[in-house]
């Protein structure tokens, strides 16, 4: 793959992420979600299957589609998503697929114990968006959630309320890039080819 065609795959994984952030943010922002499965869908792929749909689709490579709920509970124990995604599959018109889940992020040297960061006053809420392609490579973004009462304050939840800030930091979502796109090694049910 060249690299422009590499640098293109990124951009429309951030495309991707950006819109669906957006879409969450449009239904007034919803805190406290379980977490969210889309599929993107090569725009062109859709609008081969119903050209009345080009009316409402863009330019962007990729289109996220949302799948049905994941379980409500699948952040209570770290393992449940891996779980959950370990029974995901997709059918080959689907390029790549994007996760939004909702984190707790502490400030370096904090301790990781759940008890001790539910107490730690300096926590942030954040949604973690990310983004795996069927043939490789993967983008994780956080969106970090403006500081309320019971958070701890920060520079993240300062400036303009309606800006929508995606941060991206060196490792973020490695692992859950690879679950995702281990749900392409799945087998799909020939009802769903």
């Amino acid at each position: 793959m060249s690299a422009d065609r590499a640098d293109a795959r990124v951009d429309d994984l951030g495309r991707s992420i950006r819109e669906v952030a957006e879409f969450i943010t449009a239904e007034g922002d919803p805190w406290g979600e379980p977490p969210r499965l889309y599929a993107l869908v090569p725009t062109a792929v859709l609008a081969e299957t119903d050209p009345a749909l080009l009316d409402h689709l863009d330019d962007a490579g990729l289109t996220p589609v949302e799948q049905d709920p994941l379980y409500d509970d699948a952040d209570l124990h770290p393992a449940a998503l891996g779980e959950i995604l370990s029974g995901v599959s997709w059918p080959d018109a689907v390029a790549g697929c994007l996760l939004v889940r909702e984190i707790v992020v502490l400030p370096p040297g904090a301790d990781a114990d759940p008890d001790a960061a539910a107490r730690d006053p300096r926590r942030r809420s954040a949604r973690q968006y990310t983004a795996a392609l069927r043939d490789g490579g993967g983008l994780s973004l956080l969106q970090m959630r403006a500081s309320s009462e019971g958070e701890g304050d920060g520079p993240e939840g300062d400036g303009d309320p309606d800006a929508l800030n995606l941060l991206r930091y060196e490792g973020l979502g490695d692992d859950l890039i690879s679950a995702l796109q281990s749900t392409f090694d799945a087998d799909v049910p020939d009802d769903d080819r």
